[in-house]
């Protein structure tokens, strides 16, 4: 029985070692696309700075299996326009809500 045991774990290893290294090669594959600017701005990025890869972001799209990289400037001025469109939508259902409401229900005895 051990010998039938240690060879599933064996084969397991293997098959996953398999699929670690095709999955870290599609990645390097992708990171190898990627471009040496900003995609908005296009500032450069370079390669040999430890502070451009702590700080710029890259951004990866599994279906069309694309690599973006934004700089910090861009990035956050991205993720602020998105926090003004949330908001405004927040505050837009809650319009809908109080306008949908009636007058009756609305009163507290």
């Amino acid at each position: 029985m051990g010998s039938l045991a240690r060879k599933m774990r064996r084969k397991r290893s293997q098959k996953f070692a398999k699929q670690f290294t095709k999955q870290l090669k599609k990645q390097m594959k992708m990171m190898g696309s990627m471009s040496s600017e900003c995609l908005a701005c296009k500032r450069p990025f370079d390669k040999e700075s430890k502070e451009h890869a702590e700080n710029w972001k890259v951004v990866v799209r599994k279906k069309t299996e694309q690599t973006n990289l934004y700089c910090p400037k861009c990035w956050d001025t991205a993720m602020e326009m998105i926090k003004e469109v949330e908001d405004s939508n927040d505050h837009r259902i809650r319009e809908e809500e109080q306008v949908g409401e009636d007058p009756d229900e609305s009163k507290s005895i």
